[in-house]
């Protein structure tokens, strides 16, 4: 169990209606407090630190400004959501982070009513926002989401689609290098002009790290370097698969169960059930 006596704030952060009473200095100590943390539980059970350190202000005010889980906070980065978890009720367990039957490493429907989205990867958030925003609408309902998004992530089409295709006078706010907000019906010029800036520098970011991994590539080739995964051919099927195959081919066996006996993946069952057959 951790000892949280040593933070003043932070250890007596039991609701979102005690983050909201704070006053500005200590929100300022809270945010410190919270970093100290971070670093603390990190360092010990490893994980997502500085992505987490940068949004601490940003998990703080929203959680100040918008009433979770009445409104819907959507992280386009799942592993940002430390901070969020901290703040929405799972201080206590942090120490469990990425265990085995412990806290998730992302936002998790299941564990989380604050958690409305599951997400991994990014260029989602938006998208999704959208989603809970139209549901909102249809149904009346006054409540705001709030997607937060970093520039990066619009190297994704779906970010585009999203933006594409947004409905006017929506209760939906999109936090990134700048926030933009939608409820007016339009998105002001110099919030879509950057939006544009935005997805042509993330296509130039994109373009130049395939330059160089190609130009990596192709330096490893002149070398004599071997890229990518070695070919396999039939005589590097091992013998464990040759002995439960045949139980495969008559049905005794699915490619789960074949790939469990045989201790491989289903993709290398795949594999070598290709070769075999071929």
């Amino acid at each position: 169990m951790q000892d949280m006596s040593k933070y003043q704030y932070l250890g007596k952060m039991c609701d979102l209606q005690t983050l909201k009473s704070l006053d500005e200095q200590a929100v300022l100590c809270l945010n410190k407090e919270i970093r100290d943390f971070l670093i603390e539980r990190v360092s010990e059970n490893g994980g997502h630190l500085a992505s987490n350190l940068g949004v601490v202000e940003l998990s703080v005010a929203l959680h100040r400004v918008f009433d979770s889980p009445g409104d819907h906070i959507i992280w386009d980065v799942g592993h940002q959501c430390y901070v969020h978890k901290m703040l929405t009720g799972r201080l206590d367990c942090f120490d469990t982070l990425r265990q085995s039957g412990g806290l998730s490493g992302f936002t998790k429907r299941s564990e989380s009513a604050h958690d409305p989205f599951g997400a991994g990867h990014s260029s989602t958030s938006i998208s999704a926002a959208l989603g809970f925003a139209m549901t909102d609408k249809l149904s009346g309902s006054d409540a705001y989401t709030i997607a937060v998004i970093g520039d990066g992530a619009f190297t994704g089409g779906m970010v585009h689609e999203a933006l594409n295709n947004m409905e006017k006078h929506l209760r939906l706010i999109i936090v990134s290098s700048i926030t933009i907000d939608c409820r007016n019906g339009q998105i002001d010029p110099m919030s879509e002009a950057f939006l544009q800036m935005a997805g042509v520098f993330s296509q130039l970011e994109l373009a130049m790290i395939r330059a160089r991994v190609r130009s990596g590539m192709e330096n490893a080739r002149a070398k004599g370097r071997q890229i990518g995964r070695p070919q396999v051919s039939k005589e590097d099927i091992p013998a464990t698969f040759l002995r439960h195959y045949p139980a495969y081919k008559s049905k005794q066996l699915n490619v789960s169960e074949l790939a469990r006996v045989c201790d491989i993946s289903r993709t290398t069952v795949y594999k070598y059930i290709g070769l075999l057959e071929a």
